[in-house]
């Protein structure tokens, strides 16, 4: 069974195309979620999307605080997702992998790049 994703699962108010990457546009976060971490971007609603698991970035120093992230889409095979009834096929999720992560910090009520 091959996965139907729509090309981003982001509302296109929420996030820009920029170099072929992808741009947060409005208040994003970087949560803990279990043993992983999620982009948390809250525009239209408030929408969460696995990060894909990389040792080039070190994501703890971010978590919780307001951040502008570029990022890929891609798609991962997740080895301990649970079988809930046999047979089973490898469950294939949508993820981001971050390129590039900056701090935003609050002016007067308004986001601005620190």
């Amino acid at each position: 069974m091959t996965p139907a994703f729509a090309e981003t699962p982001l509302p296109p108010a929420c996030e820009r195309r920029l170099d072929g990457v992808y741009e947060t546009r409005g208040p994003a976060s970087i949560d803990r979620f279990g043993d992983r971490y999620v982009l948390t971007v809250r525009c239209e609603g408030v929408h969460q999307i696995y990060v894909r698991n990389t040792a080039a970035l070190d994501l703890g120093p971010f978590a919780g605080k307001t951040v502008r992230v570029r990022y890929r889409y891609a798609e991962e095979t997740n080895p301990r997702a649970r079988c809930v009834r046999p047979p089973c096929p490898p469950v294939t999720e949508r993820v981001v992998e971050i390129t590039e992560i900056e701090e935003l910090i609050t002016l007067d009520g308004d986001l601005d790049r620190q």
